[in-house]
């Protein structure tokens, strides 16, 4: 296997070239991150306060890492009024939810929880996997959130309307800007179109591109799963309200978040997850640990990468975090299986799972199939 000499990616990345000096596309493409800096964030939420109501602005709450520190300095730093949400998804890991429950209380957050749709997410999720199951494709696991998207997106338009809230804060980051999982469909996006404009064209191909599966697999084909995923397409182009992302003005810093949220909140990690980020929702695991089992990558060699590329992490300790990462899903299966029982996904499927992710052959089918 070829890896870049600058990133962590691999031969196995969709789309992914390397010159003659050993350095991967994706890196040779990259621009250098434009950050707007305090001064220009202090306008922006200096804004926000400048609205005379009950809140400055709305702020999802996950009980993830990001989030967290968000809400943290929405009230500590920036003294704003925010009116916090949490769409309970279903899949967020009882850690998670304690880490709710310390953040509502110790920042004395005002807090509304959509919990009504949680056992439709979790039989969503176990439809789909017994459906995808039958028919593997690597990129259709994002169907795995069939029914979240729109959750959460439907909370938005509500909350603002309800309470005249126009803004709200985003933890997005320039880090997790772009997804190989449309590379999975063939699709190539530059890792950084959802965030100059180009995403909405990215998300009628992608979901084209899901519609076509669908089509191709039959077990996929019904209702339930079949209207939810439609009306998880209608709303996943977001809310009309102005979005400002802070990770936009000042680098995302790991260490500085984890600093403060441990210390200030108490916050915890999951203890069956590989790294804080992205441990509050127990789907995303499940994903990230078919990827890597069947490709070799995941997540958080895409993430990581774009911190090397950002001069935010070392190389070489960057490689160092990744192995501990991909050492613990080495070390997941049985997780995993103990995960899907809790979704009362059959015992067949689960076994299908596990003989698939030892199948060489399937395996290098997978691969053979990416555009690389």
């Amino acid at each position: 296997m070829t890896y870049c000499n600058t990133c962590l990616l691999s031969d196995a990345y969709p789309f992914i070239s390397f010159d003659s000096n050993g350095k991967c596309n994706c890196c040779r493409s990259n621009s250098k991150r434009i950050y707007l800096g305090k001064k220009a964030l202090n306008e922006q939420i200096g804004k926000i306060k400048s609205e005379s109501r009950e809140y400055d602005c709305l702020i999802g709450l996950s009980g993830g890492r990001d989030s967290t520190y968000l809400a943290l300095r929405a009230i500590k730093d920036w003294n704003l009024r925010p009116l916090a949400y949490c769409y309970s998804n279903g899949h967020m890991p009882e850690t998670t939810m304690n880490n709710l429950k310390k953040l509502s209380k110790k920042l004395d957050i005002n807090a509304i929880m959509f919990e009504d749709e949680v056992n439709r997410n979790r039989d969503l999720f176990r439809r789909i996997f017994n459906a995808w199951i039958k028919h593997p494709h690597l990129g259709m696991i994002q169907t795995f959130c069939i029914g979240c998207r729109s959750g959460v997106n439907k909370c938005i338009p509500t909350l603002s309307q309800d309470y005249d809230i126009n803004y709200i804060l985003d933890g997005a980051n320039y880090y997790e800007g772009g997804s190989y999982k449309l590379k999975l469909f063939g699709i190539d996006d530059d890792d950084f179109s959802a965030f100059t404009g180009g995403w909405k064209k990215l998300h009628l191909q992608l979901a084209w591109k899901i519609f076509s599966e669908f089509l191709k697999n039959p077990y996929y084909m019904s209702p339930t799963v079949i209207f939810n995923g439609i009306n998880d397409f209608s709303k996943g182009f977001g809310a009309n309200v102005d979005k400002i992302r802070p990770f936009f003005y000042e680098k995302y810093d790991v260490a500085k978040i984890m600093d403060a949220i441990a210390s200030e909140l108490d916050w915890q990690q999951p203890s069956y997850f590989p790294d804080p980020w992205r441990s509050d929702c127990d789907v995303a695991l499940i994903k990230n640990f078919i990827c890597f089992k069947a490709l070799g990558f995941s997540d958080y060699d895409f993430f990581l990468s774009n911190m090397i590329r950002d001069n935010a992490i070392d190389r070489n300790e960057a490689e160092e975090q990744l192995q501990k990462i991909n050492d613990h899903f080495n070390n997941s299966t049985s997780k995993i299986k103990e995960l899907l029982k809790s979704y009362k996904v059959d015992s067949e499927s689960i076994q299908s799972l596990e003989n698939l992710l030892m199948d060489k052959i399937a395996i290098s089918n997978f691969k053979t199939r990416l555009p690389i």
